[in-house]
């Protein structure tokens, strides 16, 4: 697999779940909060990208899949 560049306009989309486990969602006091997501087999292609963008600040939009 090749290496894939990321710009500023590109983004990835991905499905994925919020686990209902309570440390999902995990708040640190007043330094922040950490989110968990699961990310199935089928999606991981998808999901792949993000791995290039650890360590880089990140805008994030979270909508429902409802189909």
């Amino acid at each position: 697999m090749a290496k894939q560049k990321c710009s500023k306009s590109d983004g990835v989309t991905f499905r994925s779940a919020i686990p209902a486990k309570a440390a999902a969602i995990d708040f640190h006091g007043e330094t922040g909060a950490r989110l968990t997501l699961e990310v199935a087999d089928c999606d991981l292609g998808d999901f792949m990208p993000v791995v290039l963008m650890r360590q880089k600040r990140l805008i994030v939009t979270i909508k429902e899949d409802l189909s």
